[in-house]
């Protein structure tokens, strides 16, 4: 019976992660050079506290040809086990620049 428990227990937990994933993505139009730069947004209290700003300028110096978020699974191990308080996000910028086409 036990094991019948953590086998449901395991397949919900299951399901409720595969909806919980979103994605969002700015593009600036510039080309990109291949190189991004991945942070963690710290977001806690169910999101009534939300991060400090990213500075695109420090992340990227050359410009930034795109950035988004979104909630990978490790971000959502997190989000899960503190019932919300806690919900990291996956930042990323892809910087700006001559592509390794047009370096060649």
């Amino acid at each position: 019976m036990r094991q019948l428990f953590v086998l449901s227990a395991l397949l919900f937990a299951l399901l409720l992660a595969s909806g919980c994933a979103y994605r969002y993505r700015f593009e600036t139009g510039l080309p990109e050079s291949g190189r991004e730069v991945t942070r963690w947004a710290h977001i806690s209290g169910w999101g009534w506290a939300t991060p400090e700003p990213f500075n695109l300028d420090e992340m990227c110096p050359e410009g930034v040809a795109r950035f988004g978020s979104e909630i990978t699974f490790l971000n959502w191990l997190p989000t899960f086990f503190t019932l919300g308080i806690y919900s990291p996000r996956t930042v990323t910028a892809g910087c700006a620049g001559p592509s390794a086409e047009e370096l060649k």
